[in-house]
């Protein structure tokens, strides 16, 4: 592998080669036990091998736990039940659930009392302005460690947040993301942009243009913009997409306007024109060859 070869150690003149094949699979070995972050004993001798066995994992194993790692760090997770949110909310919190047998409790005897509580205007707003999670502050001077523990605790508190807008209003909030890795990535994009652009449909713009993130990018960098993206907006006339942007200019937003029909229109006429060309040289060397 490309990325593999870029990661060699650098071997000190004293280092005993053992022909090409056996410093390049040991390379390989090493890369791939500092990108899990197995921590293994080094130079282990013939001796120490037997009594030290139990500190060897299996290749097989090492793969599969990569996989699995990967697999939850990359998985979007908009919906799960129950059991899952709590299992996960717990292993947020550090916290461990172990069974106890024949050790069952009746929690609701007797019937649930449903209220008919109706959401008002003002409390519309309140749910249309709920908040996302945002990165804890941090330093350089943390460790990994803390930083992982804060950062989980303060999702944490968003997820129960979240609980408490949906009980306290009788509510059930449509799915959202509960991966805390894509959070992460998130954060990350903004601490490391200038420019935060929301791609936003143009039909219905509104619903998915997030206020909240637009203040947390100012709230990381007041001198970072935030940008609106209307895509497909040549589906909108144009004196509605005119509207759409007095409307935003009265709001102090930047916007643009944006359709793939002139690019896809464009790559059609260039494929077009390509195999048209094609088509001249074919006849131009097939009357070549008749003369």
């Amino acid at each position: 592998r490309e990325d593999s070869l870029s990661c060699f150690p650098v071997m000190s003149r004293h280092a005993k080669l053992g022909g090409v094949g056996g410093s390049l699979g040991s390379a390989i070995r090493n890369e791939r036990f500092d990108k899990l972050g197995y921590k293994m004993a080094r130079n282990l001798g013939e001796k120490d091998a037997p009594k030290n066995a139990h500190m060897v994992i299996e290749w097989e194993a090492l793969d599969e736990e990569a996989v699995k790692a990967h697999r939850a760090a990359n998985t979007s997770v908009t919906d799960e039940s129950d059991l899952t949110a709590l299992m996960n909310m717990a292993d947020l919190a550090g916290r461990d659930f172990t069974a106890e047998r024949e050790n069952a409790r009746v929690i609701f005897p007797g019937a649930t009392c449903v209220s008919d509580k109706k959401i008002t205007a003002s409390d519309e707003q309140k749910l249309k302005m709920l908040p996302i999670p945002v990165r804890p502050p941090w330093t350089k001077e943390m460790s990994a460690q803390q930083v992982d523990s804060n950062e989980k605790e303060s999702f944490l508190h968003w997820r129960r947040e979240l609980a408490r807008i949906e009980e306290s209003y009788d509510v059930v909030l449509t799915p959202f993301e509960k991966n805390l890795e894509f959070w992460r990535q998130l954060w990350r994009v903004v601490e490391k942009s200038d420019v935060v652009v929301q791609v936003v449909d143009a039909r219905n713009p509104m619903l998915y243009r997030c206020e909240a993130l637009e203040n947390y990018v100012r709230s990381v960098g007041a001198w970072k913009g935030n940008v609106i993206l209307f895509n497909k907006a040549d589906l909108l006339p144009r004196q509605v997409r005119e509207s759409w942007g007095r409307h935003l200019e009265g709001l102090g937003l930047k916007y643009f306007f944006f359709a793939a029909r002139s690019e896809i229109e464009a790559r059609l006429r260039e494929q077009r024109a390509k195999v048209i060309l094609e088509g001249d040289e074919e006849d131009g060397e097939g009357g070549g060859a008749g003369a």
